[in-house]
């Protein structure tokens, strides 16, 4: 498994905030970018995973402490978000249930997120997860310090939003609703 902070030469204790998926303006990298720069924090450093039409012009604004690392291998991405101490999606628009959250969550990585589809269903309260109503960086910045400095709200939203993951949305739990929804339409 690699070692994220090894390979980026970061101290081991610096706090790692991830987020993965396509760099496009819906995906609200940009905002997230920004908040993540204005904290100016020395231990923490942002780790953008993905590629997309806006990652050359977010890497020429050169926010402190957000490091892209472009096309990564899914094994990697599982290792990043193992090691992660946060998970954000800014999204803005109304996708449906995003994969990430699932991986977020089984790997132990508490969320921070807009709403969108699922967030409700996985975190269906702060101590599960925190969802913001919109990618204001005012706003993500408070949320991203407040989550970053409270570690034990780090460890037990994990803890819940696995548990919850567990009990709800497995391949096994999903497919059992599916079949007894089928068994009594008489289908």
């Amino acid at each position: 498994q690699k070692d994220w902070r090894a390979e980026l030469g970061l101290d081991p204790d610096t706090r790692l905030v991830a987020f993965v998926g396509r760099i496009i303006p819906e995906k609200g990298v940009e905002p997230l970018a920004r908040a993540f720069g204005a904290l100016n924090r020395q231990d923490a450093r942002l780790l953008v995973a993905g590629e997309g039409p806006q990652l050359e012009q977010l890497k020429a604004l050169g926010l402190p402490g957000v490091i892209f690392l472009g096309a990564v291998p899914y094994p990697d991405v599982l290792a990043l978000l193992r090691q992660a101490d946060l998970y954000c999606l800014p999204t803005t628009y109304a996708e449906g249930f995003p994969t990430t959250f699932l991986e977020a969550a089984a790997c132990g990585c508490p969320i921070l997120s807009t709403v969108t589809g699922g967030s409700k269903e996985l975190m269906p309260t702060p101590d599960y997860g925190i969802q913001l109503e919109d990618t204001n960086p005012e706003t993500w910045k408070k949320a991203l310090a407040a989550a970053l400095e409270n570690e034990s709200w780090r460890k037990e939203a994990s803890r819940l939003c696995r548990a919850n993951l567990d009990a709800h949305f497995t391949w096994d739990r999903v497919a059992g609703e599916l079949l007894t929804i089928l068994q009594s339409s008489g289908r």
